[in-house]
């Protein structure tokens, strides 16, 4: 078992450090992490579908753009 505490970071949506994860399935039946919003609890077994369920995304940020409003944006499943 494996537990972390995070003060915001949702796991299951960390490709990377989910594959970091799983090179230890040998070791790790478990990982629970723990935020003050959520806990998240993932079988290791598990990681290699909830990797492939992760969109390819970029971020970079954007230098200059103020928003007080909420801007949405729509995403392809």
């Amino acid at each position: 078992m494996l537990i972390f505490y995070s003060s915001g970071l949702r796991i299951s949506a960390d490709k990377y450090l989910l594959k970091w994860i799983y090179n230890y399935k040998n070791k790790i039946e478990y990982l629970i992490f723990i935020n003050p919003l959520s806990i998240e609890i993932i079988k290791i077994e598990q990681i290699l579908e909830i990797i492939n369920s992760i969109p390819d995304v970029i971020f970079a940020p954007i230098i200059g753009m103020e928003s007080h409003t909420y801007i949405g944006g729509k995403f392809n499943k």
